[in-house]
């Protein structure tokens, strides 16, 4: 029973319980279905909750009997933000913070703080498979979803090139992989190999991969760069209430 759980409260629901109400009342033969990313959001950008826009439009319009109900943000630990980035490395609490100032007016994303959080956070190196299945264990035995759930790990193509996808994984999960270049090769490349692994009926419901739109060549390094030489550009890349909390709390600057 997740009720007594000690740590859900590290996953806020109530956006995806009033999504799912709704899904139930009108179209109740579709299947809900989650979305989840890591990363550093060192800090979070405008492209990191855009692709989620993206990604929810592309999957039910490839997929018609699937409703994508929420979106869930997982910053990754400080002890893997700080191993990589050091010095210009932003706390944990910090990157909590602005997470849910970015997604505060969404209806549907939301911030996941199992990954950073919970007490296993404070042992190990937590990777995404592993956020990724206590996600999909946390919703199919949560007491008030009551349905089951399908997780879908939303990851950029590069990330995707690095990790791959094992039978095991997408055997009870679904992958949505987004890419930088407007260039199409990179998607036939990976739909190739996604080919030689996989049966390709079996991937074609359970992977998705698509080009990213406009900004998407936005990226928290720019940012930082831009932080680090007392630079305005950035401004634009982050929600105004990123922006806002970045400057009052002066963080990666000098002044």
């Amino acid at each position: 029973m997740l009720s007594n759980n000690s740590e859900s409260h590290l996953t806020p629901t109530t956006k995806l319980l009033t999504n799912l109400s709704q899904l139930k009342s009108e179209t109740p033969s579709k299947t809900p279905v989650v979305l989840l990313t890591t990363g550093s959001m060192n800090p979070i950008h405008k492209q990191h909750y855009n692709n989620f826009e993206i990604a929810k439009r592309e999957l039910e319009s490839r997929l018609s009997q699937v409703k994508v109900i929420a979106g869930f943000i997982s910053p990754s630990q400080d002890c893997y933000v700080f191993g990589k980035l050091g010095k210009y490395a932003i706390s944990i609490d910090k990157r909590i913070e602005m997470c849910k100032l970015a997604v505060s007016e969404s209806d549907w994303i939301d911030v996941d703080l199992w990954e950073s959080k919970s007490k296993k956070s404070g042992l190990k190196f937590i990777d995404y498979w592993e956020v990724l299945y206590r996600l999909s264990k946390f919703l199919n035995e949560h007491d008030e979803i009551n349905c089951n759930i399908k997780v879908f790990y939303l990851c950029g193509s590069d990330h995707f090139m690095k990790t791959g996808i094992s039978h095991t994984l997408l055997r009870h999960h679904g992958f949505i992989i987004v890419g930088r270049n407007e260039d199409d090769g990179w998607i036939r490349n990976i739909e190739n190999d996604l080919n030689r692994i996989f049966d390709e009926n079996a991937w074609k419901e359970s992977v998705v991969v698509i080009n990213g739109e406009d900004n998407n060549n936005i990226s928290s390094t720019t940012i930082r760069k831009e932080l680090i030489h007392n630079l305005s550009d950035w401004e634009d890349l982050c929600d105004p209430k990123v922006v806002e909390y970045i400057k009052k709390n002066k963080i990666l600057t000098l002044g």
